[in-house]
């Protein structure tokens, strides 16, 4: 392999966040996400930062709280008008979710209860995709309650990928890797299940898993992240990796044993993603 960089330690945005990520009270109440906690304790058994590495084990085993200091209320959003046209979208939407459990259904409206509005957008294959409208209503939703900053994250600029590349060795080879449907890795505690109801023709639903519309959401995600990056260079020494939120780019320098460095660096992506639980779009 070409020279690799020391791999930084790991960096995160939670480590600021003025609330509580999860919480560890309730022994018994286990989520039933897609990330494997085993597999997150392996791979950061070697980070220096235990009380982070905890953190993340803690949020996948018991949920995220999603900094939200609203008070208990119920709050029942209308249905938009583009998907009270298309009600059976919604309804192949919501199946689909339940079969996956994604959603819980509710045997009656509870009273404390934020429902937000129905939605629809226009995905790249011509079919629709259902989405939470989380910025109603107005001065009342769930994102109005929480204060600027907790979700301020600073990105990867694309001037920083840009630069990477150019600095780089002729024949270097670039990897892109995309973890689909990034936020819903996520399991969101049942504390805070409350905030993320559904209403369709007359029956509720709790969404359990981390949605993209919170201010905190991008932040939250970013820690997981931000811990995959490390993970690559650290245990598999890969030269620079960068990541955006769930889009992750990987720079490879050339060397006399480089024949079969794109396979084994797809083998060793599939490895970690595997174990943690990631789901990922090979691009």
């Amino acid at each position: 392999m070409g020279k690799t960089r020391t791999p930084p330690q790991l960096q995160s945005p939670q480590l600021q966040f003025p609330f509580t990520p999860t919480d560890t009270s309730q022994p018994n109440v286990r989520n039933c996400g897609p990330l494997l906690d085993p597999g997150w304790d392996n791979w950061l058994l070697m980070y220096s930062n235990a009380v982070l590495r905890n953190k993340i084990i803690d949020i996948i085993h018991y949920g995220e709280l999603i900094g939200c200091p609203c008070p208990l209320h119920l709050i029942i959003g209308e249905i938009l008008q583009l998907a009270h046209n298309n009600s059976t979208s919604i309804m192949k939407d919501i199946e689909k979710r339940a079969s996956t459990s994604q959603i819980l259904r509710l045997p009656t409206l509870p009273a404390a209860y934020v429902a937000s509005q129905h939605g629809l957008v226009l995905k790249q294959d011509g079919t629709w995709r259902k989405i939470h409208h989380l910025l109603s209503p107005s001065c009342r939703s769930v994102n109005d309650y929480m204060p600027q900053g907790w979700g301020t994250l600073t990105y990867t600029k694309v001037d920083d990928a840009v630069g990477a590349v150019r600095t780089g060795s002729p024949g270097q080879v670039l990897l892109n890797r995309h973890i689909a449907d990034a936020f819903h890795h996520i399991t969101v505690h049942s504390d805070n299940r409350w905030l993320q109801g559904c209403n369709s023709m007359g029956t509720w639903w709790w969404n359990l898993f981390l949605p993209c519309g919170y201010s905190t959401s991008p932040a939250i995600f970013d820690i997981f992240a931000s811990a995959l990056d490390w993970m690559l260079q650290t245990h598999k020494g890969w030269d620079h990796t960068l990541h955006y939120l769930y889009k992750f780019l990987a720079i490879f320098l050339h060397s006399a044993t480089f024949s079969d460095a794109p396979n084994r660096y797809k083998r060793d992506f599939s490895q970690i993603h595997c174990d943690l639980g990631f789901r990922v779009k090979l691009e």
